[in-house]
């Protein structure tokens, strides 16, 4: 951390690194800027009070804040934001609870920030520091206190008026509520004296965040101790007061956690090793067991094989038993079902031969009562208008008259030799039905005997694979039964 000062006021320190340029172009064009460090144990909100102010790094991205337990801020990060158009840096930094980070390279990290800070003194004027705690925990704990004495080693007396306390993560009513403002009162003459002011900041309040930077911006700009020291050679942290405070500490810290390491080692040896001597002779007692669990298995086993088979024995005697029984009071339902079926087939057939013999008599009984009837209406028509006619002919005069009767006599001969053959027809048309029912009949006997003597020869052929299948059972069982026979002698 060691530079020189030129009449610039910019920094010749090699460590500054390329970040600080990125910065710098970034935001001295616009003239001299305020410069706000924010302070506090890890999850306190420093953060996303950032977000909320609009903070943006030099690459443009804003803090990231989940809300959890872990640190989001790994290393110190300067954000640049605009109030009432005043360029402010807010300056990020861990906390020295944190989870994944040294509390000494936390410290180096945060004093080289405020040593850039106090290298550019006419472009950066540092108006204080802004400590948030979460008001919710109920202790101000190892941590915190460290973390503040720190900061007080840090400021000095002088710059502690430029240090505002923001509590957060407020209840908003309730018992909870006011033991928080009660516990605020405590930490505040307990803690907290020598500040400039305490604020409750609640979660997500722009305006509040703004009031806090406005009120910082309004004092007038101060220097902190350290960068008043780290301005003095040899320019080191250790050289200065919160160095000599927490570097010592940090390496007594280091020396007890690898002493206990050390302890927890050997304590973690000796107990692995006892608990191997515990396993050894548990192992020993479960061989012992084992061996004999293995003994009064066989025996069982042996006792069980000589049951099964006397079982299977029995089983098998009944199972033939039960399979000729079954097998003989199958064959005589078949017999009784075969029987039952060809009596109601026949008597179906007759039935049917029956009613289609009644209905076709009963038609043409029907058919030929219409035609002697159509046939009486018909010549009783003609008679009437042969009448009609004849006293009509007559009127006029004889010769009309016998040549119309020659004419009726002809037309009347006509007519009985139509209607004669129209009879001859319809007797042949009834021959020939009558002819093709028998005929279809007989087809209708032929299948209907077909069907019988397939369903009787599907039958048999289903009561020989039965019984083939019964008979491989049976030998089958017989086979079985003279192996297991074999495997027990």
């Amino acid at each position: 951390m060691k530079g020189d000062r030129n009449g610039t006021g910019e920094s010749q320190d090699a460590g500054i690194g390329s970040r600080y340029a990125a910065q710098r172009s970034m935001i001295f064009s616009s003239g001299p800027i305020a410069a706000i460090m924010l302070a506090g144990k890890t999850g306190a909100g420093k953060s996303s009070l950032i977000k909320l102010l609009g903070g943006r790094d030099a690459e443009g991205n804003e803090p990231v804040s989940d809300g959890g337990l872990e640190s989001c801020t790994k290393k110190t990060t300067t954000y640049i934001t605009k109030h009432n158009g005043r360029t402010v840096l807010l300056l990020d930094t861990p906390g020295f609870d944190d989870s994944a980070v040294d509390n000494l390279v936390i410290l180096n990290d945060i004093v080289s920030n405020l040593y850039m800070w106090a290298l550019q003194d006419k472009d950066v004027h540092t108006h204080g520091v802004l400590f948030l705690h979460d008001i919710s925990e109920t202790r101000f704990g190892g941590s915190q206190q460290k973390t503040l004495q720190l900061l007080k080693s840090m400021c000095g007396p002088e710059a502690m008026g430029n240090v505002i306390i923001g509590t957060t993560m407020w209840f908003d009513k309730g018992a909870k509520y006011e033991s928080q403002v009660k516990r605020e009162s405590e930490f505040l003459m307990k803690y907290w004296e020598g500040i400039h002011k305490t604020v409750r900041v609640p979660e997500g309040d722009e305006e509040v965040a703004n009031a806090i930077i406005g009120d910082l911006l309004a004092r007038p700009p101060t220097k902190l101790l350290v960068q008043t020291e780290l301005l003095r050679p040899p320019h080191t942290c250790e050289a200065t007061t919160v160095g000599r405070i927490a570097i010592p500490e940090g390496k007594r810290e280091a020396e007890r956690l690898a002493k206990e390491m050390e302890e927890q080692k050997e304590e973690f040896v000796r107990i692995e090793k006892e608990k191997e001597r515990e396993r050894e002779k548990e192992r020993q007692e479960e061989h012992r067991r084992y061996l004999e669990e293995q003994e009064r298995n066989r025996k069982e086993m042996v006792e069980e094989q000589e049951r099964n088979r006397r079982e299977i024995e029995e089983r098998l005697m009944e199972e033939q038993k039960k399979n000729a029984k079954e097998q003989k009071e199958r064959e005589e339902a078949q017999q009784k079902h075969l029987k039952e079926l060809e009596q109601k087939q026949k008597k179906e057939m007759e039935d049917r031969l029956k009613e289609e013999q009644k209905k076709n008599a009963k038609e043409q009984k029907e058919r030929e009562e219409a035609q002697q009837k159509h046939l009486k209406e018909l010549e009783q028509k003609q008679k009437k208008e042969m009448e009609d006619r004849l006293k009509e002919e007559q009127k006029k005069n004889a010769k009309e008259q016998k040549e119309r009767e020659e004419a009726q006599r002809k037309k009347l001969e006509e007519l009985a030799e139509k209607q004669r053959k129209e009879m001859e027809e319809y007797a042949e048309k009834q021959r020939k039905k009558m002819e093709d029912f028998e005929r279809e009949q007989e087809k209708e006997r032929k299948r209907v005997e077909k069907e019988r003597a397939d369903a009787i020869r599907r039958k048999e052929e289903e009561i020989a694979e039965i019984q083939r299948k019964a008979d491989e059972a049976v030998k089958n069982a017989q086979n079985e039964s003279s192996g297991w026979w074999c495997s027990i002698m």
